[in-house]
């Protein structure tokens, strides 16, 4: 049980980790984050920055939490964003349906 709580949860982090700093990224050149998480490395063209806040910040959470928390704040965290990805969805059916008409 340990083994399969370990492997989810390295893949939850990896997928977090490469998706929510380029979503940084984009919400800097939207204007909704400061502009240090848009700075680009020039070697590797990768936000750098924001890769580098991400990292420090879940070093400091998996110091302080127990694989016990982070297990369920990553299974709650992912079924709420399952659901408000499908409720977005029927959201802009039924916009697109009603300007249609």
């Amino acid at each position: 049980m340990d083994l399969g709580v370990i492997a989810s949860l390295t893949t939850v982090a990896s997928m977090l980790r490469l998706s929510k700093t380029r979503i940084f990224y984009a919400m800097t050149h939207d204007g909704l984050l400061p502009l240090i998480f848009a700075k680009i490395h020039s070697q590797t063209t990768t936000p750098w920055v924001s890769i580098s806040i991400h990292g420090i910040c879940c070093a400091i959470i998996s110091d302080i939490c127990s694989i016990d928390i982070l297990d369920k704040s990553a299974s709650i965290s992912v079924s709420v964003t399952y659901i408000f990805a499908h409720i977005g969805v029927i959201a802009l059916i039924q916009f697109l349906l009603i300007n249609k008409f």
